[in-house]
């Protein structure tokens, strides 16, 4: 079978709605294969955030680590407590930001951080940045593209600074946000797992490092096949949850009142 997450294009949980497009149907009538979309609906249907979903894989696939790291569009994580309960949240933005400044110097992106390695820190910015996602003690958050946008976006475009500068600050304002929000919730060291895109950042990754010693934090990257392709194997994995009817067993960290089987199945006709 095909399982396809879709682009989200609406997500706003606490008005009860997410949106991925992505017709299954579509899928499911031109390969010949049967098809499931629609994960998220039934969390947020039960109350919840309908995300982060990363946690369903991150316990089952990939175990021997504390806590798993996505740098994605938007950071997230998912982290093991020492009372032995997971704790899963979306942090702030990530790429969206970066990429963004990037664009402005026409470039997809900062490859390995190049750009932002050469920029100053400037910690009123910084400062400025953080102040929209403080920690949330480990409770259920998922942030939507829309509040990127009003937050980061609409600071950085109006800023006088130079874009080498703000993608310097910008970096600096992820990297402190992630050990900030670590922090509130584990005191103990913690081995991390991070992929993403961002994962391909070095200079994102080394600041890391850098910061987290003094929490004993440490940022594991992965092979960069497992980078590339590891929300890929969450979503085959959810497929499969859902085709055997078993709940993902998340709602602890997305606030559902209870665990729910996601997934809409579209029967193809061979």
């Amino acid at each position: 079978m095909i399982a396809s997450h879709g682009h989200t294009v609406f997500h706003e949980p606490e008005l009860h709605f997410t949106t991925q497009i992505g017709n299954g149907a579509q899928i499911a009538a031109i390969t010949k294969i049967d098809t499931i979309t629609d994960f998220r609906q039934a969390d947020v249907a039960n109350g919840g955030h309908g995300a982060p979903f990363a946690p369903v894989a991150d316990r089952d696939l990939f175990s021997g680590y504390d806590g798993y790291l996505n740098l994605g569009g938007i950071v997230n994580i998912s982290i093991h407590l020492p009372n032995q309960t997971w704790k899963a949240w979306d942090i702030g933005p990530c790429n969206q930001a970066l990429n963004f400044l990037a664009g402005k110097k026409g470039l997809s992106f900062d490859a390995e951080g190049t750009l932002a390695s050469s920029g100053k820190i400037i910690p009123e910015v910084v400062s400025q940045l953080k102040k929209y996602f403080p920690p949330t003690s480990g409770n259920a958050f998922s942030l939507s593209n829309a509040t990127v946008q009003k937050t980061w976006l609409d600071t950085l475009e109006h800023s006088q600074v130079n874009v080498q500068d703000l993608l310097a600050c910008t970096t600096e304002a992820i990297v402190q946000l992630i050990i900030d929000h670590i922090a509130a919730v584990r005191e103990t060291p913690a081995k991390i797992l991070v992929t993403g895109g961002g994962a391909h950042n070095s200079f994102l990754l080394q600041q890391l490092n850098a910061n987290g010693k003094n929490h004993s934090f440490s940022f594991e990257k992965p092979a960069d096949l497992l980078i590339d392709f590891k929300e890929s194997l969450l979503m085959a994995y959810l497929g499969y949850l859902s085709f055997y009817n078993k709940p993902f067993g998340i709602h602890s960290v997305t606030g559902a009142a209870h665990d729910s089987v996601g997934g809409v199945y579209h029967k193809a006709i061979r």
